[in-house]
């Protein structure tokens, strides 16, 4: 059954063969809501499963991703970051996390 934090999206299902985890829970519906909002997003991983993060496709430019864990500095609260360790909100402000891939998406489209 659909939740908020198990949509009806394939990803919630089992992983695929070859993979050892499946997605934090915040990153899929991180990746629903921005598909709701119009952004080329998908959930990916580049190491077999053990880490997943939210892609956002910028063409020619190379893409905004957004990860979830743990932020040591805050007692160990979870958060979503991007490359290069840039901390961009804790895991119940979806809101911030929208609006920055929204703004690194407005960066792709006024390139083009």
């Amino acid at each position: 059954m659909a939740s908020l934090d198990r949509p009806n999206d394939p990803l919630s299902s089992a992983p695929p063969e070859g993979l050892h985890g499946e997605p934090d829970p915040r990153l899929v519906v991180l990746h629903g809501a921005a598909r709701a909002h119009l952004l080329p997003v998908e959930v990916s991983t580049g190491d077999g499963g053990r880490n997943f993060y939210v892609r956002l496709d910028r063409g020619r430019h190379a893409p905004a991703r957004v990860f979830h864990g743990r932020r040591a500095g805050d007692g160990g609260r979870t958060w979503f970051y991007g490359d290069g360790g840039e901390w961009i909100a804790e895991s119940d402000d979806l809101k911030s996390v929208l609006v920055w891939l929204k703004g690194k998406h407005a960066e792709h489209i006024a390139d083009a």
